[in-house]
């Protein structure tokens, strides 16, 4: 099975720009780059931040969006998003008790648990009892499943001590004696870092993705300023099989989506990129 990891679009309506750049576009970017190359994916598993503001237009701007995309989108919700205007434009969202937005989709590799780690004012993430009490339902009705997360905060810092002042400071203790305690939680997806990134968290493989729109510069050290970079956007390809993983870094080109045959010796001896001979990735899907 594939599914398809995305975070943080960050979506502003138009004609707003975001750091220098268009969201919008950006996100259309990276759906048009899913349909064309993961149209087969079983779903997209979208980990919060779905837009800068939380505000109404920004939610139905995110929406137009994507509903051009040919994959189906389980959305979760971040530090950036709003219940309330999310909930308007998207009314058949499966808000919860009493109003978060947490669901399962049941697939044949395993149950996907999405959290809901939004807490009003707060960058940083929250589990409440809660929330807490409806996961560990869930793990209790899929005891003999296996088990996949997603949530916009991660639970363990990554050394980026910047971002690691904003993960999941409250209930992730919790969190992980539930997750440890089923015994078959297989990964944990999460957002809010806008970075590649993989490791593990009490023994549960983890892995986040690059933002569609801007990202966060790779800096450890204790320098409490979020940097930001122009490192290019992507997502992450999961493939699943019998309880094992895979992970896949997709990055979105912002030009003409160029490519080029590494077997051409004028390609291989190009002393630039401009002199390099390429064709366009829907010319090369062809086979021209």
């Amino acid at each position: 099975m594939k599914i398809i990891h995305l975070s943080d679009p960050h979506i502003v309506a138009a004609p707003r720009a975001l750091y220098g750049t268009d969201p919008r576009r950006r996100l259309a970017l990276a759906v048009a780059h899913i349909n064309r190359h993961h149209a087969d994916a079983a779903f997209v598993w979208l980990t919060g931040d779905l837009t800068h503001d939380g505000d109404d237009d920004d939610y139905q701007a995110l929406k137009d969006i994507l509903a051009g995309c040919r994959v189906t989108v389980h959305p979760g919700l971040g530090n950036h998003d709003a219940r309330a205007p999310f909930h308007r434009v998207f009314p058949e969202a499966p808000m919860g008790d009493p109003d978060y937005l947490q669901y399962a989709v049941d697939t044949p590799e395993g149950v996907f648990l999405m959290l809901d780690t939004l807490e009003p004012g707060l960058s940083s993430g929250r589990l409440d009892a809660t929330r807490l009490a409806w996961l560990e339902a869930r793990l209790g009705e899929h005891a003999d499943r296996d088990v996949y997360i997603g949530l916009h905060h991660p639970p363990r810092g990554c050394g980026l001590r910047a971002m690691d002042r904003q993960r999941l400071t409250q209930g992730d203790h919790l969190l992980g004696e539930l997750l440890a305690g089923h015994g078959r939680v297989r990964h944990l997806f999460h957002g809010h870092v806008h970075r590649p990134l993989w490791g593990t968290w009490r023994g549960i493989p983890l892995s986040s993705v690059p933002s569609p729109n801007h990202q966060v510069a790779l800096r450890l050290s204790s320098d409490p300023t979020v940097l930001g970079c122009f490192d290019s956007p992507g997502y992450a390809v999961v493939e699943i099989a019998d309880g094992e993983t895979m992970i896949h870094l997709e990055r979105v080109p912002l030009d003409e989506d160029r490519v080029y045959d590494m077997g051409d010796k004028a390609a291989e001896s190009a002393a630039t990129p401009d002199a390099i001979p390429t064709v366009t990735r829907a010319a090369a899907d062809a086979g021209l």
